[in-house]
């Protein structure tokens, strides 16, 4: 065989090896895509690989919610000291709908989402715990999903995808569902502040997600933000319902206040505690103040500490908390919120959505 020969068959061998090797990954391409698409149909009997690890990632996120919920205290509105405006939000969006859907059809159905916003502290949580404490004890087969939105943060490529489409496949398998997500902020801000790929992919599969809500009527998105200028206007479209819940007025601070002393041992007066509720605390959360008082009980016991040996002491040597210890614990716990600069993007907010 001449050299020439030996070339031209190296060359069709070379051409063959390589024709061979682009069908094999051509069709191993073909085999993954149409195994992964099974992801988007996890029925939860036939399962490929893919699809088992969204049936994990499923459980996790409902042994998560299960053990959240398990360890939250019954909330009643009551409980909440004003956001009245607030409250009535809620039960015309979530509550009411939930316990008579005949009544709320056509221009009634309920929005699929519920946006609370406001500074840290005003109560967002303890609302939605409200809510949870209502409709679990009013009503049979309801899933409470609570899901930080660092859970969407993905180790791996296509996690964080497959986590929101988990969450959303948890929730419509249940009779009925509320899915809450704090802080949304994190995973859906304005394209101009997230504009990494893998954030990009989370946002669109949450919104697609979301959509599909509107035709469910069995699940509904309460997301909670301190800083709602920061949100998708893509998402803001998709709420029906944008709930204020907002820093407590001098005279929700006031009761506030009288509700914390209710059973302690104290000397301050009502109309102490009623201008330092107005005059001092301006800007305080409802968290703020509550802090406020538990630091002011503090204080009154370490007067105690000072001069007697700890386990001498018994509850009746403790003085009574006083509007002077307020006014020290005042100068150890300050207000939680950013200030005006951040009240007023909020206000600028409201005014253009």
């Amino acid at each position: 065989m001449s050299i020439v020969e030996k070339e031209k068959h190296t060359f069709w061998a070379l051409f063959v090896c390589l024709a061979i090797g682009a069908s094999y990954f051509l069709f191993t391409a073909l085999a993954s895509r149409r195994s992964s698409g099974r992801i988007f149909a996890y029925d939860g009997d036939d399962m490929d690989e893919l699809s088992a690890r969204d049936a994990a990632f499923i459980k996790r996120i409902k042994m998560d919610s299960g053990s959240t919920v398990n360890t939250m205290d019954d909330i009643s509105f009551d409980d909440i000291i004003g956001q009245s405006d607030a409250k009535d939000a809620i039960m015309k969006a979530i509550i009411w709908p939930a316990m008579n859907e005949n009544l709320f059809q056509g221009l009634r159905t309920p929005p699929p989402a519920v946006l609370l916003y406001g500074p840290p502290g005003t109560g967002k949580t303890m609302l939605v715990r409200a809510v949870m404490t209502v409709l679990m004890k009013t009503l049979k087969g309801v899933s409470f999903f609570n899901v930080s939105a660092s859970t969407f943060a993905a180790k791996y490529h296509g996690d964080g995808e497959r986590l929101v489409r988990c969450l959303f496949k948890a929730a419509a398998e249940s009779q009925r569902s509320v899915i809450f997500i704090d802080e949304i902020d994190a995973i859906l801000s304005s394209r101009a502040m997230s504009n990494d790929d893998a954030s990009l992919r989370v946002k669109t599969e949450f919104l697609i997600n979301l959509d599909g809500l509107v035709k469910a009527r069995n699940v509904v998105l309460i997301a909670a933000t301190n800083l709602p200028h920061h949100l998708d206007p893509a998402f803001l479209r998709r709420c029906g319902r944008k709930v204020k819940v907002g820093l407590p007025s001098g005279e929700e601070r006031f009761e506030l206040l009288k509700k914390l002393f209710k059973d302690e041992k104290h000397s301050i007066t009502e109309s102490e505690m009623y201008s330092f509720a107005h005059s001092d605390l301006y800007m305080y959360s409802s968290s703020d103040v509550y802090m406020l008082a538990r630091e002011a009980a503090v204080i009154a016991l370490d007067s105690v500490l000072q001069t007697l040996p700890i386990k001498s002491i018994t509850p009746a040597d403790i003085p009574s908390i006083s509007i002077n210890h307020l006014r020290l614990a005042k100068l150890k716990v300050k207000p939680s919120f950013g200030g005006h600069s951040t009240l007023k993007d909020i206000e600028n907010w409201e005014k253009n959505v």
